[in-house]
C-alpha cells in the first residue's frame, strides 16, 4: 500500500483524511500541520514518503515541491497561488527530469460524463464554458477548471484574451465572459454567473459534432440531441474518485492526462485574465 504523509491545515486535514480513508491504495497516513499557512521549519521529515498530499495554500510552497521531487515522491496538491511564474518553469524542469508524479486536483476532469471523453484527440472548433458562481472569490477556482479542460483538449496556447465582465445573463444577473483566441484560430468561451442556480456545463464544438455535458444534472447531449444519463456524483464522491486516480497512476507508473505542464500552461493564462479583471472590477 502507498504510504502518504498530508500536509495542510487541521480543517483541511481532517476533511482529507477521511476521504483517503476510503481508497484500498493507501495505508498507513501521517500528517504535518500547518501554522499560519505555513511549516514550522519549511522541511519536510526525513522519511521518504511514496505519496505526499498537499490540501492546502501554502505561502511559501516551493521548497516543498522542491524538496518532494528531488526524494522522488509523488505529489497531490490543490491550486498553489503562491507559486511565482519563476517557480513553474524550474519545479516543470525538475519534474521532467524526475520522472515522479504531480498530480493537480482538478475534480471535473474525473467526472463521469467527461472522463472518457478527454482520452480522445481531436481537432476542438470551439470551447464553451459556463457556471454558476456565488461570489467573486470562487472566480479563481472556477476560472482555473475551465483553463485546465481546456489545455487537455487544445494543444495551442492562447494568442489573445479579451474579457467582459459587465455583460447580464439572460436572467439578469452579472456574467463574466471571457474569450479566448487560439494559435490555431480556434475559440474558447468561459461564462462566470453571479448568481446562486447551479449551472454547470461544458460544451465542445469538434470535426466529429457538437457535444453538451451538463454536470449539473449529469448528462451528455449529443450532436442529435440525445440525452445520455449519467448517475449523480456528490462533491466526496468525486474527491474520493480523484484521490483514488492519484493512487492508481502511483501503481501502475503511468502519466495522468493532465501533467504539472498543463497546469503551469493554465496557470500563465489564469495570471493574465486576472491581471486585467484588477482593472475592470
Amino acid at each position: 500500500m502507498i504510504q502518504s504523509l498530508i500536509i495542510g491545515n487541521e480543517v483541511d486535514i481532517a476533511l482529507y483524511s477521511g476521504i483517503i480513508a476510503q481508497s484500498s491504495y493507501f495505508g498507513q497516513l501521517n500528517s504535518l500541520q500547518l501554522v499560519n499557512n505555513r511549516l514550522i521549519e519549511n522541511n519536510l521529515p526525513e522519511q521518504r514518503f511514496d505519496a505526499l498530499f498537499l490540501v492546502s495554500q501554502l505561502e511559501e510552497p516551493y521548497p516543498i515541491f522542491e524538496q518532494s521531487i528531488k526524494s522522488k515522491s509523488n505529489i497531490y496538491f490543490v491550486d498553489q497561488p503562491f507559486l511565482s511564474d519563476k517557480d513553474l518553469v524550474v519545479l516543470d524542469q525538475l519534474n521532467v527530469e524526475s520522472g515522479n508524479l504531480l498530480f493537480t486536483e482538478v475534480l471535473e476532469l474525473e467526472h463521469p460524463l467527461v472522463q472518457e471523453f478527454i482520452s480522445t484527440r481531436g481537432n476542438y472548433l470551439m470551447f464553451r464554458y459556463n457556471k454558476s458562481i456565488a461570489s467573486k472569490k470562487h472566480i479563481r477556482k472556477n476560472l482555473l477548471s475551465a483553463l485546465c479542460f481546456l489545455s487537455i483538449l487544445s494543444p495551442m496556447q492562447v494568442k489573445k484574451i479579451n474579457v467582459n465582465s459587465m455583460e447580464t445573463s439572460e436572467r439578469g444577473h452579472p456574467t463574466l465572459k471571457i474569450r479566448l483566441k487560439m494559435y490555431d484560430s480556434s475559440i474558447a468561451y468561459i461564462f462566470l454567473d453571479f448568481e446562486t442556480t447551479e449551472e454547470h456545463n461544458i460544451m465542445i464544438e469538434s470535426q466529429k459534432g457538437t457535444f453538451q455535458f451538463n454536470l449539473s444534472q449529469n448528462f451528455l447531449e449529443n450532436i442529435h440531441g440525445v440525452h445520455f444519463k449519467s448517475s449523480p456524483i456528490s462533491n466526496d464522491e468525486l474527491l474520493l474518485k480523484t484521490i483514488e486516480s492519484f493512487g492508481l497512476h502511483i501503481i501502475m507508473n503511468t502519466p495522468s492526462k493532465f501533467s504539472f505542464h498543463h497546469y503551469c500552461l493554465s496557470i500563465n493564462t489564469l495570471d493574465k485574465i486576472l491581471n486585467i479583471l484588477q482593472n475592470s472590477f
